[in-house]
C-alpha cells in the first residue's frame, strides 16, 4: 500500500470486509512497523596505517525522516572459515567503518555485508546488502613475530645438538674404537705374569734360606733342593 511520508503519530484503522460482513478490524501505527531498506554500494578501500575503510550508502535520501535515524550492523567473515567472523555496530551517523588489518588473519580472504535498523522507530532489521570481498594482508609487528622466531630457533638448536651427538657416536665407533688399547695387549699380560712369578719365587727362596740355615733340621738335602731349585745348599 503506497503511503505518503510517514509521521510517527499517524494511526490507521484497518478493516477487512467480505461483502457486507466485517471479518477483521484493528489499528495500525506505521511508525512502529518499519523495516528499512538495505544499504547499497558497499566498498572496501586500503587506508593508511594498515587499516581497511568500508563505506556504503544510506538507503534514504537526505530529506527523508529515516535518513538520520539509521544505524548499521556490519558482518565481516572469513570466507575459508565460517566460524571466523566479527560483528561491528555502527551507531554514529556516517556510513563508514575502519577495521585494523591486524585484527584479522593475514593472508585470508574476507567478505563484508551491512544491514540497517531505525532505532527511534523500533524497527526490524533490513535485508543484508550485497557483500564485498578483499584479501587481508599486513606485515606483523616484531613483538608478534618474536615468539615464532624463538620457537624456530629452539628447534634448530635441538636439531644441531642431536646431529652433533650422533656424529660423535659414529666417529667414535668407526675411528676411535679402532685404535689399539695398550691395556689389552698380550705383551702387557706376559710382563704382568712374569712379575707375579718372580715375586712368588722370591718368597719361596726366602723360605728356603730360612730352612737351610737351621742346623737342627733333619730334612733330606734332596727334598730341600727340589723345593728350592734356585738356592745353593750348604754342607756342614
Amino acid at each position: 500500500m503506497l503511503m505518503d511520508n510517514v509521521v510517527s503519530v499517524d494511526i490507521y484503522q484497518l478493516d477487512l470486509w467480505a461483502g457486507k460482513q466485517l471479518l477483521w478490524t484493528a489499528s495500525f501505527k506505521p511508525s512502529e512497523h518499519v523495516k528499512p531498506r538495505a544499504p547499497g554500494n558497499l566498498t572496501v578501500h586500503a587506508n593508511v596505517s594498515h587499516t581497511w575503510l568500508l563505506t556504503w550508502s544510506n538507503p534514504y535520501p537526505p530529506e527523508s525522516h529515516l535518513n538520520s535515524e539509521i544505524t548499521y550492523l556490519v558482518n565481516v567473515s572469513n570466507e575459508n572459515d565460517p566460524k571466523d567472523f566479527k560483528i561491528y555496530n555502527v551507531t554514529y551517523l556516517g556510513p563508514t567503518l575502519r577495521i585494523a588489518a591486524s585484527t584479522l588473519k593475514s593472508g585470508a580472504s574476507y567478505s563484508a555485508r551491512v544491514k540497517a535498523w531505525a532505532q527511534s522507530y523500533n524497527s526490524s532489521w533490513s535485508e543484508w546488502s550485497p557483500s564485498a570481498t578483499w584479501l587481508n594482508y599486513y606485515q606483523e609487528p616484531l613483538e608478534q613475530r618474536l615468539p615464532l622466531g624463538v620457537s624456530i630457533s629452539c628447534v634448530i638448536i635441538l636439531a644441531i645438538c642431536l646431529s652433533c651427538y650422533f656424529s660423535i657416536i659414529k666417529i667414535k665407533k668407526e675411528w676411535w674404537d679402532q685404535i689399539p688399547n695398550p691395556a689389552h695387549s698380550p705383551l702387557v699380560a706376559i710382563v704382568i705374569q712374569d712379575s707375579q712369578v718372580g715375586e712368588q719365587a722370591g718368597e719361596d727362596a726366602s723360605d728356603c734360606v730360612y730352612q737351610e740355615v737351621s742346623l737342627w733340621g733333619k730334612r733330606s738335602r734332596v727334598q730341600e733342593a727340589a723345593k728350592c731349585p734356585y738356592v745353593y745348599k750348604l754342607r756342614s
